[in-house]
């Protein structure tokens, strides 16, 4: 089984202010569902809705936050679940790629492929695509299409706030898996090549599993993502080497294993 607990992180100073990412993890893949919402005009959206959505909704309720939409970065299994709570909490329409709707309307073959099952889920309402600019209250998402995990995988960035929600593309310390139905081992690696490398280094990465990590963190310790930088790459060894880590010593941290790809995960019970 997974945590039964909600993992909280705030105090990160945004601008405009998104005054708090609460991340909330719960469920046998322990997926990560985020709320996010504008210190401003208090809207809120809620991205991923797993198994922990009964949190993430007492989380909305306790801030009496309006929810302006529903953002999903793919819609695998563990990312979607719980889509029958939040519509029966709110209409607030539900945004995903259409190149990942085979995916949610195929969500009881998903279930099966892990001996689970899951309730039926409404359709999305609206489509993202590559280069939207999602606005909720003062604060706003680039909406960045990232094939590859799935074909429809999006990330959803906030650069002026220094931030990425970046699904299950790349996690700290490993990468996604590619081995699911529509998997491209090629097309992440390029997703993460043109659309993460090519971040600041501080900009802060939630990932949809697994702790929050940065890009220079991953730059230089994934070790999915060394051989990727070029001339960095005698940069990384030496860091590497520095820092006694072998390519699956140290560095690659928690992520699901039904979601990244030949890692190490945390046990954790509970």
């Amino acid at each position: 089984m997974g945590i039964a607990g909600v993992h909280h992180q705030s105090g990160l100073p945004f601008v405009p202010q998104i005054e708090d990412i609460p991340q909330f993890a719960l469920g046998q893949i322990e997926s990560v569902g985020y709320v996010v919402w504008c210190d401003g005009t208090g809207e809120a959206v809620i991205v991923d809705p797993g198994a922990a959505t009964d949190q993430m909704l007492s989380a909305v309720a306790e801030w009496a936050s309006p929810v302006a939409a529903v953002l999903l970065t793919h819609a695998h299994l563990d990312h979607v679940e719980g889509l029958g709570l939040v519509r029966d909490y709110t209409d607030a329409p539900i945004y995903l790629h259409a190149e990942d709707r085979p995916l949610l309307d195929a969500l009881p073959a998903q279930a099966a492929m892990f001996g689970l099952t899951v309730p039926e889920v409404p359709p999305p309402d609206e489509e993202l695509s590559d280069g939207d600019h999602f606005r909720f209250g003062e604060s706003t998402f680039e909406v960045v299409h990232t094939p590859g995990h799935s074909p429809g995988h999006v990330i959803l960035r906030a650069v002026e706030d220094g931030f990425v929600l970046v699904g299950d593309l790349v996690f700290a310390g490993s990468i996604g898996r590619t081995d699911l139905p529509g998997g491209d081992y090629r097309a992440l690696f390029e997703s993460i090549r043109k659309h993460v490398l090519t971040l600041p280094d501080d900009t802060r990465l939630y990932s949809g599993h697994g702790p929050e990590t940065t890009v220079g963190h991953e730059r230089i310790g994934n070790p999915f993502l060394i051989h990727m930088e070029g001339e960095r790459s005698e940069k990384a060894v030496a860091h590497r080497q520095r820092s006694g880590l072998t390519a699956f010593r140290g560095v690659v941290r928690s992520a699901s294993p039904a979601c990244a790809s030949n890692h190490v995960s945390r046990s954790i019970s509970g």
